[in-house]
């Protein structure tokens, strides 16, 4: 992987602008006209966060049925299956509050501690809470999955 340069930004005039969006490579002299780029979004568009604990026996409960929706932590979730791929057996999602609880580590046995969470949070969650009710959000969910 090459080091990232700083390119001079200009404005269409070729004066120097901090938010111009004419691009200079100080080395080559080569131009990237940006001007017609839209940007529909800058920041952060997704949060994952790994819990180690037990899970709490009436978790398991839940997916005994797969694919139904269940009651969790005061809200309702699809509860199910997930692929190996991603490490996890089981899932809650819940797409309205933007959240998807994995649960239950492949490598890891049930009755053991271990990473048996992991909180994957939406970009519309990520908007709507300031970073200290995110975190305090998914420290929620993760006290109602996981003990210890």
């Amino acid at each position: 992987m090459s080091k990232p340069k700083d390119f001079l930004r200009l404005d269409m005039l070729a004066r120097e602008d901090r938010n111009g969006r004419l691009f200079v490579d100080p080395g080559t002299a080569a131009f990237v006209d940006l001007s017609k780029v839209r940007l529909l979004r800058c920041g952060v568009d997704t949060v994952r966060q790994l819990y180690r604990g037990l899970i709490r026996p009436e978790i398991m409960a839940l997916f005994e049925k797969p694919g139904a929706m269940v009651e969790f932590a005061g809200e309702i979730w699809h509860a199910g299956r997930v692929g190996r791929d991603s490490g996890y057996q089981y899932k809650l999602q819940n797409a309205d509050l933007g959240f998807i609880l994995l649960i239950k580590n492949f490598n890891a046995k049930l009755e053991q501690i271990g990473p048996h969470l992991k909180i994957e949070v939406s970009p519309h969650a990520i908007d709507a809470l300031s970073p200290q009710r995110l975190q305090e959000r998914m420290d929620y969910y993760a006290a109602a999955v996981m003990t210890h």
